[in-house]
């Protein structure tokens, strides 16, 4: 029942964190047009055989996955004037920002919501702290060696992978995501 519990507050934060791209300040929103440059260079997950591309267009990817479980609409906390549209699978969450209108879509956010799937590299939500940097290696910020660190970054291009560990010292989120930069 611990387990259950513990997950459940892990999930609402990793909700929070997601839909607000994970990145930012959650009281701070922008009013630029936020969208990819170059989503060749951001990290990209292939979820049933369908390729997920962080700040590309989600027509496609929508269109080839399987119907959601769920779907929902929140404002965005990112971007003023802005929807995301959280998507539902087996396993995972899909983000997509709807920008205000003229704007094109794009996708912001893949979250894993349980031990079903894992990383092209093998990490699992549940697998031990030491197993983060023996699949990923040495994440651009934080220090697995450092108990008091729980949060793990990699970036790659404008898109980052997030890792956290739990007070049991095991992997409890897993979420890709696009940054959101006001620089571009």
């Amino acid at each position: 029942m611990k387990n259950i519990i513990a997950f459940a507050l892990a999930a609402l934060l990793a909700l929070g964190l997601a839909s607000c791209g994970g990145t930012g300040n959650p009281g701070e929103k922008t009013t630029q047009p936020i969208g990819p440059i170059n989503t060749a260079q951001n990290f990209s997950y292939t979820y049933r055989g369908v390729e997920i591309n962080l700040g590309a267009a989600p027509e496609s990817v929508l269109a080839a996955l399987p119907e959601p479980t769920h779907t929902r609409e929140d404002e965005s906390c990112a971007i003023i004037g802005a929807v995301d549209s959280i998507n539902s699978y087996p396993g995972l969450e899909l983000y997509v920002t709807y920008p205000e209108a003229g704007e094109a879509p794009f996708i912001t956010s893949i979250r894993f919501m349980d031990d079903s799937i894992s990383t092209p590299e093998g990490l699992y939500v549940g697998d031990p702290r030491a197993q983060i940097e023996a699949l990923h290696g040495k994440p651009d910020e934080g220090d697995i060696s450092n108990a008091a660190d729980d949060f793990f970054y990699y970036y790659k291009g404008e898109s980052s992978l997030q890792i956290s560990v739990g007070a049991d010292g095991t992997v409890d989120q897993i979420i890709y995501d696009y940054l959101f930069l006001d620089e571009q």
